[in-house]
């Protein structure tokens, strides 16, 4: 699980301190990667909507993802390579090869992780960074990589 911080203000001095002990939403919606799976191997689209019926509070939003997430690796695990090169249905029936819906499994996270990091940027909570280095930590090495040219 990623680490989770919010950062605060005390006497002008901004410190991160850990959310988890924050108010978490109640609901989530579920992760898309099984309906992805279940297009890749051949099935129909089942996704349900999202809501309090499927998780509720946390710990149960917790389990719910890990128990969707597992049911996706079950069945992406059971892929050949000769599959993979295969035509599939997308989750509106668009045919297309396999590896590429997969991908775009991939690029669809991405987007909604882009999403994330921007609300959270609005409501004042720091994140971690995406590929070790902070924004602010990037900018200096630019700084002192322009200054030696």
């Amino acid at each position: 699980m990623l680490p989770v911080f919010h950062q605060t203000k005390s006497n002008g001095v901004r410190r991160q301190t850990s959310l988890r002990s924050a108010t978490l939403p109640d609901r989530l919606p579920p992760p898309k990667e099984n309906v992805f799976a279940e297009c890749a191997c051949g099935g129909r689209n089942r996704y349900a909507g999202c809501g309090r019926e499927l998780a509720e509070g946390r710990h149960e939003i917790v389990r719910f993802m890990e128990r969707m997430h597992d049911e996706s690796m079950k069945m992406l695990r059971q892929l050949s390579d000769d599959q993979l090169q295969q035509k599939c249905e997308s989750a509106d029936g668009t045919p297309m090869t396999t590896w590429k819906l997969l991908r775009s499994m991939v690029e669809h996270e991405v987007h909604h992780r882009g999403e994330l990091y921007a609300l959270l940027g609005v409501l004042g909570v720091s994140v971690p960074p995406l590929y070790g280095l902070t924004s602010e930590q990037l900018r200096e090495i630019a700084g002192r990589v322009n200054s030696l040219s």
